[in-house]
């Protein structure tokens, strides 16, 4: 995985805690012009697996090192980011965003969550948007 050859994007599923060495892992996969896909830390070990797999990850990085994966799916230069949503159907989806999006986002001014603001939808759908965020 160090200083690969392929001049395709390819795609790391973080599996790793959050806090520094998950910061340490997204960007050095960032500089190597990868994108990542962070996996959700409170589900069963074999489901991660499972998603790393099905969204087409190269690479498995846990705690312990890196494992190629197989049946990977190289992505187009310049994306960043695959998160994974559900959607209608409970299937997992993956949604990729580019360095740009990540870039953009992240420069844009948001007003603090406050007490006062209230999530719109259900709990069940776990998607939430607050007063003044687009």
């Amino acid at each position: 995985m160090v200083g690969h050859a392929w001049d395709v994007t390819e795609l790391v599923a973080l599996d790793v805690d959050p806090g520094e060495g998950f910061l340490a892992a997204l960007h050095a996969t960032w500089q190597r012009g990868d994108a990542v896909l962070p996996l959700p830390r409170q589900a069963p070990e074999s489901y991660r697996r499972s998603l790393a797999t099905r969204m087409g990850a190269r690479w498995l990085l846990t705690g312990t090192g890196p494992e190629e994966l197989p049946d990977s799916r190289p992505l187009v230069e310049g994306d960043a980011l695959v998160m994974t949503t559900s959607g209608s159907t409970g299937d997992p989806k993956g949604v990729v965003l580019t360095h740009a999006a990540v870039e953009y986002a992240a420069s844009r001014p948001r007003p603090p969550l406050e007490p006062t603001r209230r999530p719109i939808g259900s709990p069940a759908s776990r998607c939430h948007t607050w007063e003044g965020c687009r």
